[in-house]
């Protein structure tokens, strides 16, 4: 009777083992797989600053004193190279300036005021993006370098052109991401009715990203007050170049008369979305 019971239990046993085995080893990896990293790039972390003189000191450009400015450990100045700050309380500002926010004028504006950490610096008047620790965590920092303002290829022209199936009639690139992706301003054709139309494009060797800048018919002020009528790749500097799984994010800074206009940009689909946008007031005094 033992022996009975022993081969009946031996015999269960090899069968939940060949019932284990059985399972299909894709179930165990779909199970195993990890969740796709959550988006946490938003305008609630981030802020826009820019340096003093020494690039030692940032202010900020959005930040109350009712606002947890401790959050934000991070900065970005240009492409790829983040790096630590820490916040050192509310800057209150007087009325002895010029208003102006820059470098010459920094002691005296309000703002949350920031210290870089350890080697990090930024240039002087430089502008930053400032972030919370994890604002960046589902990117990558990609390399870029500027370019001075060269003409596309034919064959890039064409696909931005089939975007919005509107010719381009000027173009320039920007600058260069990685090896092959190209940041650039196009100015397309007028249409009779319509406001003037440029914008900035991001080109890969499998995409076309387009975020449109619509002008207007003052040959003075078309994009930006007293620009004359002109957009070109000298008004635009990348800040950011960066990647995550569900696409780019680029920080954009855009020179004009009156000051510069600040962008963080992310893709969705074939656009690029302002997930903020703030302003530095430098008009000359």
């Amino acid at each position: 009777m033992m022996r009975g019971k022993l081969r009946m239990q031996s015999l269960a046993a090899c069968c939940a083992l060949l019932l284990v085995a059985s399972v299909p080893a894709s179930v165990d990896a779909a199970n195993s797989k990890p969740a796709p990293a959550k988006d946490l790039l938003q305008a609630s972390n981030l802020d826009i600053a820019y340096a003093n003189n020494k690039g030692t000191m940032l202010l900020s450009l959005g930040l109350t004193k009712t606002d947890d400015a401790e959050r934000y450990t991070r900065t970005i100045c240009e492409p790829n190279k983040p790096f630590a700050i820490v916040h050192s309380g509310y800057q209150e500002g007087d009325d002895q300036g010029t208003g102006r926010q820059t470098a010459a004028n920094f002691a005296h504006e309000a703002g949350a005021l920031f210290y870089t950490k350890w080697d990090g610096k930024a240039a002087a008047n430089q502008t930053c993006i400032l972030s919370t620790t994890d604002a960046w965590s589902s990117y990558k920092f990609l390399a870029y370098k500027p370019a001075n303002g060269e003409k596309l290829t034919a064959a890039i022209v064409k696909r931005i052109e089939a975007v919005r199936q509107r010719k381009v009639v000027k173009h320039e690139r920007i600058g260069t991401i990685s090896q092959n992706t190209a940041v650039a301003v196009v100015q397309y054709e007028p249409r009779k009715g319509e406001n003037p139309l440029a914008g900035i494009a991001l080109v890969t060797p499998d995409t076309t990203i387009l975020l449109p800048l619509s002008g207007n018919d003052d040959p003075n002020s078309t994009w930006r007050v007293d620009d004359g009528g002109v957009i070109d790749a000298s008004q635009f500097r990348v800040i950011v170049s960066a990647k995550s799984a569900s696409g780019y994010a680029l920080g954009l800074e855009w020179y004009g008369a009156e000051g510069n206009s600040i962008y963080v940009l992310k893709q969705t689909g074939r656009r690029f979305d302002p997930i903020m946008h703030q302003g530095r007031y430098m008009a000359p005094v």
